[in-house]
């Protein structure tokens, strides 16, 4: 019963953030001040990421400051920001691949930012402009020479391009052709993204 109650709680103050921003972004500030769990604390900075704006950005700051030695606190915030609607999201992800804790090599970073932003932020991934696909190739390419597992794994995201507009699926196949044209592109990576391009 607390479980279901928490989170109706925070159900409630995502669907508020898109009603009433500028209430719900004050009421979800303070419960991440006065939080008493990491339940609370993501809970309402999950809600708070909807919006784009320096409330956001402080709280995001501020968790990771506190959170920075717990490496899978660490993730969660790579993962939430990778999930922070409105801005720029392609643009947030390029910068946080410069971030100090973020590393190409260790899987995890990898997938709770590249990943995250492919399954978990459906508009900045699709953006009609292409460049959350260009983003997310780039990172294929980049994970291919070090880890062709992961890259693989990255390449996935892909998977549900078609179900989009022309537009949509062709800037998105154009960024599948871009990875299967590398010259040194790894048997993992190939098969999969050979797959999706061909479905």
């Amino acid at each position: 019963a607390g479980t279901a109650r928490r989170s109706l709680r925070y159900a409630v103050l995502q669907l508020l953030m898109v009603a009433d921003p500028q209430r719900a972004s004050g009421l979800a500030q303070s419960e991440i001040e006065a939080a008493d769990s990491m339940t609370a604390e993501i809970g309402a900075l999950s809600a708070l990421i909807q919006i784009a704006g320096p409330a956001r950005e402080a709280a995001l700051d501020g968790f990771l400051a506190r959170h920075s030695t717990d490496p899978l606190l660490v993730d969660k915030w790579l993962m939430l920001n990778a999930q922070c609607a409105g801005g720029d999201p392609a643009a947030r992800i390029v910068r946080l691949t410069a971030h100090p804790a973020f590393d190409w090599r260790t899987p995890n970073r990898v997938y709770a930012l590249i990943s995250a932003f492919a399954a978990g932020n459906i508009a900045g991934f699709n953006a009609a402009d292409g460049e959350g696909y260009r983003v997310v190739a780039d990172a294929v390419i980049t994970l291919d020479g070090i880890n062709p597992q992961v890259a693989a794994r990255v390449a996935t995201g892909f998977r549900s391009f078609r179900i989009f507009e022309s537009r949509r699926r062709q800037a998105a196949q154009d960024a599948l052709d871009r990875i299967l044209a590398q010259p040194a592109l790894s048997p993992d990576c190939f098969e999969i993204a050979s797959r999706i391009a061909r479905a």
